[in-house]
């Protein structure tokens, strides 16, 4: 009240009786409005794991785990390109006014960028997968600026508050941006354009998400109809299109 936050996280959530969550969402409403936001934390969660808190209506949203688990293990190529489209496209499935919130890292984990073995290439292609995800994608500390964040304590450790910019978060201000102001990047189902090899493409009506998570260049099948253009990262649409190694790129059109 004193404040004016917009919303709460709510630690360790499964192990508060739901009784408590109950009162506690009562009076978050009377007190801090309707529109005061509760996100759940459910370790491991995903769409299975929010069906009773959201049946009960105690959150607004709980972290979706696996989208972190299986960004992880398509960067990593231990699942392949398929795999990985089926999760993505499938991932969000909650009720009306409910939402599951990605994420790459956090407190109690290695970051993600640890796990990928200081690979920022391959971060920059996650943040381009989170900001193309439905739900509210949830960012890390320091994370837009490649703190490392190793095994505990290391994941635990402070900001660095000297950093001040870096490419990632140059390259995560103009995907936010787009997300912001392009419906079409955050919303609707998902359509797997090819999901060929290390190349992901995934469109949302007037979006089409790129992915390269090989080490050559990738040439895209044909483009559906209209006329697209590159909004974010690196895509050649010439008369063979491409893209390169582990680069991503956003395209925004009229579509068909």
């Amino acid at each position: 009240e004193r404040t004016g936050i917009d919303g709460f996280r709510l630690d360790t959530f499964k192990h508060v009786e739901p009784d408590f969550w109950a009162a506690h969402r009562a009076e978050t409403r009377r007190r801090l409005g309707d529109d005061f936001f509760l996100l759940g934390e459910i370790w491991d969660g995903d769409k299975y794991a929010a069906r009773t808190p959201f049946a009960d209506d105690t959150v607004d949203a709980i972290f979706d785990f696996s989208f972190r688990t299986n960004t992880l293990n398509f960067l990593l190529s231990i699942n392949n390109t398929a795999r990985y489209a089926r999760q993505f496209s499938g991932r969000h499935d909650a009720p009306a006014g409910h939402t599951l919130a990605p994420f790459l890292s956090n407190h109690d984990m290695p970051t993600l960028l640890a796990m990928l073995r200081g690979d920022t290439d391959k971060l920059r292609l996650a943040f381009a997968l989170l900001m193309f995800a439905e739900g509210p994608p949830v960012i890390a500390w320091g994370e837009e600026l490649g703190r490392q964040g190793g095994p505990w304590p290391d994941n635990r450790e402070d900001m660095d508050w000297t950093a001040t910019d870096s490419p990632i978060a140059s390259d995560l201000r103009t995907l936010i941006a787009l997300r912001h102001a392009e419906p079409s990047m955050r919303m609707g189902s998902v359509e797997t354009l090819s999901d060929a090899g290390d190349l992901l493409m995934l469109r949302r009506d007037n979006a089409i998400l790129i992915v390269n998570r090989g080490t050559t260049d990738a040439t895209l099948p044909t483009l559906p109809d209209g006329s697209w253009t590159v909004a974010a990262g690196r895509a050649s649409l010439g008369a063979e299109p491409t893209i390169p190694p582990l680069g991503y790129a956003i395209l925004l059109g009229s579509g068909g």
